[in-house]
């Protein structure tokens, strides 16, 4: 395991911005995406992201990430609402 398996992909987004946290999600669905323990992150966690990056003023990177919460929860109707 490496250092930067360690923070959760919430937290990627929430420090290092939206992209990181995809390229670290991907990385990791990749290598553990079958494991019966991985599950992505949910839409309310990166939710809330979204709601501290607004309350911030880092409207661009709120952005950024309910567009990560479409492409990782698209079934999840209040992405797509969150997003909009």
């Amino acid at each position: 395991m490496r250092g930067e398996d360690v923070r959760s992909i919430v937290w990627i987004a929430a420090s290092d911005g939206a992209g990181a946290a995809l390229a670290a999600y991907n990385d990791r669905k990749k290598r553990g995406g079958t494991e019966p323990g991985w599950t992505p992150p949910g839409e309310f966690d990166l939710r809330t992201v979204m709601q501290e990056l607004d309350d911030g003023g880092r409207t661009d990177a709120d952005i950024e990430v309910a567009r990560l919460n479409t492409q990782i929860n698209p079934q999840e109707w209040r992405t797509w609402m969150n997003f909009g």
